[in-house]
């Protein structure tokens, strides 16, 4: 138990350093390149190749390799987990280099045909070119990783994001100041971070490896094992490409509308990821393990009641967490963003896509825990196939809103999905067990009660105006914010929230988020 606490902590600490490095890297992206079609040319560019890191790397193929992983560990020590990673590696090497080839080609052959239209969607394609290679090494570092943790060393893959994010400030802290005279020559050091910190993130789990005894080879030699990974591989990359689809449509679609849309639309997402990833994501990871074990013994009444108590819980945070980013939002951004080329007036813009953005931070976050029950019934298609709707779902809203709302058009969209997606869910999971009870969140009221008064309060008191001072502004947060944190989750308390009565606790042995 003090190992499994050690390893949490561990990989929390490296998560919240992570996350806000990523906000202090943002901070310095938009200082730099403001909301020009530059910075949409490059986050347009940097999304595809995060779409194969999820899918191929941090996704399916970790999710697959995993549990093998630690079965041929457990019968073979010290050589059983290196064996087979040698075998992975002999057959995903060559397939994420063709898929870089492939990107290379794509995104190039136009490109020296001169085929694109001028402008961003020229720049976008230049930039792909230094930032599609970044597949390959950043797929590969997520395998290593996942044999590190297989064997019991959690600090390196737990802080491996953080050095893509040092490497970018780096740049935009230095050569990105220094050596460049327009936001194009600024985006194309920056890829070239991106590329050096993927390689920096390779060769560090490599190196923690060959001092375990690993001995790197491309071995092609069969295995049973690589076959299970394979097997299991499919089915995963189908749900995850479908989420992963989903966010390259939301911004590709932003990138036709408009030259600011991508970077707005990319600035509401990271700062709802924010909450969900600290809150959301995090109780549903520690439910998880009961879930699973009470769907397993046949516990359908507990199972019943740790997902409603957990459902409750994370509607008692996100729920305010969603009044305060929308009702709050221009005032955060301007603290937070508004340096160098972003200035007011680009918050101010930024802030209605905001707050419909984090309008469905709730419903993302509930599709989460959703999502953790049914696999915990070994429902691995439901979530799969509603994923699919909710793609449809948003892609017919973003094209109805885009064209009259742009960017907010968009936010919004992506916010309906996630309520589409939510029902859809809870319908699912509700098919389980037929009138067997409610699934409705325990004491949901209380949590209503909780979210109206913040509601009231950053209604009622006033805003600093638009001429206020940085100063000014952090002023009225730091005490606007405490005071709404007490009232959103102090009267709650009051009111004797069962969640918040008998907070969720790891199941006994149960290994850390990131563990095997």
């Amino acid at each position: 138990m003090r190992k499994n606490l050690r390893s949490v902590s561990t990989v929390a600490v490296s998560t919240l350093g992570s996350r806000f490095l990523g906000l202090f890297r943002d901070i310095l992206l938009y200082a730099t390149l403001g909301l020009s079609a530059t910075t949409s040319a490059f986050l347009l560019a940097f999304t595809l190749p995060n779409l194969f890191r999820r899918l191929f790397g941090e996704g399916a193929l970790t999710t697959a390799l995993v549990p093998l992983l630690a079965s041929e560990e457990e019968a073979r020590p010290g050589r059983g987990a290196f064996a087979l990673l040698n075998r992975i590696l002999r057959r995903a090497v060559p397939l994420l280099a063709l898929l870089g080839l492939a990107g290379l080609l794509v995104a190039g052959l136009p490109l020296l045909l001169d085929l694109w239209p001028a402008g961003r969607f020229r720049e976008a394609a230049a930039l792909s070119l230094v930032l599609f290679p970044y597949v390959l090494p950043i797929c590969l570092a997520a395998v290593l990783a996942a044999t590190l943790q297989v064997l019991g060393r959690f600090f390196l893959p737990a802080l491996n994001p953080v050095l893509l994010n040092l490497a970018m400030i780096a740049v935009l802290l230095g050569p990105a100041t220094w050596w460049t005279d327009t936001p194009r020559q600024q985006a194309f050091l920056l890829s070239g971070a991106v590329l050096a910190g993927g390689l920096l993130q390779l060769a560090l789990p490599a190196l923690q490896l060959r001092s375990l005894g690993w001995r790197p080879r491309l071995d092609p030699s069969p295995d049973p094992a690589v076959d299970e990974v394979r097997r299991l591989f499919l089915p995963a990359l189908s749900g995850a490409a479908i989420l992963q689809l989903n966010i390259l449509v939301s911004r590709a679609l932003a990138f036709g509308i408009g030259e600011d849309a991508v970077a707005l639309l990319y600035l509401a997402a990271r700062l709802v990821e924010l909450p969900l990833g600290l809150f959301a994501i995090a109780t549903a990871t520690v439910l998880f393990p009961q879930l699973a074990r009470h769907a397993g013994s046949g516990e359908e009444t507990e199972f019943r009641e740790a997902f409603r108590q957990g459902s409750a819980l994370v509607a008692a945070v996100t729920v305010p967490a969603f009044l305060g980013l929308a009702l709050l939002g221009d005032p955060v951004l301007r603290v937070l963003f508004a340096w160098g080329l972003f200035d007011a007036a680009d918050a101010a813009r930024a802030a209605p896509v905001l707050a419909f953005f984090a309008a469905g931070l709730p419903f993302f976050a509930q599709a989460t825990l959703l999502s953790r029950a049914l696999q915990a019934r070994r429902d691995a298609r439901g979530p799969m196939r509603v994923a699919g709707w909710t793609l449809l779902i948003n892609l017919a809203l973003s094209l109805a809103l885009m064209i009259p709302f742009g960017a907010t058009g968009l936010a919004a969209a992506n916010s309906l999905a996630a309520v589409a997606q939510t029902l859809l869910l809870h319908g699912r999971l509700h098919r389980h067990q037929p009138g067997g009870g409610s699934w409705w969140p325990v004491d949901l009221w209380k949590v209503g009660a909780g979210s109206l008064a913040v509601g009231a309060l950053l209604l009622l008191v006033p805003e600093p105006g638009a001429a206020a001072s940085r100063v000014d502004l952090l002023l009225h947060l730091s005490w606007v914010v405490p005071a709404g944190v007490v009232l959103g989750l102090g009267l709650p308390w009051i009111l004797r929230f069962r969640p918040f009565l008998h907070l969720p606790k790891p199941a006994p042995g149960s290994p850390p988020a990131d563990a095997p």
